[in-house]
């Protein structure tokens, strides 16, 4: 291994991973769960309605986060 395979793997660790391609459909997807967990609130099922939010909040959070 000479310095230039060294500075390319040095490189290939610091940039940043591509975007991918789901961010769109992440959103639409979180959009709609959690207009659905709204309604869930407005219809008087108000514990159910929280508790998938949370839920979906934590899913959304390790979903992001790649895992």
């Amino acid at each position: 291994m000479g310095i230039s395979d060294d500075f390319a793997m040095w490189e290939a660790e610091v940039d940043p991973p591509a975007e991918s391609s789901n961010t769109p459909g992440m959103i639409v997807v979180s959009l709609i769960l959690m207009a659905g967990s709204g309604a869930l609130i407005a219809l008087g099922v108000t514990l159910l309605g929280i508790s998938a939010l949370v839920i979906l909040a934590g899913i959304l959070i390790l979903w992001r986060s790649g895992m």
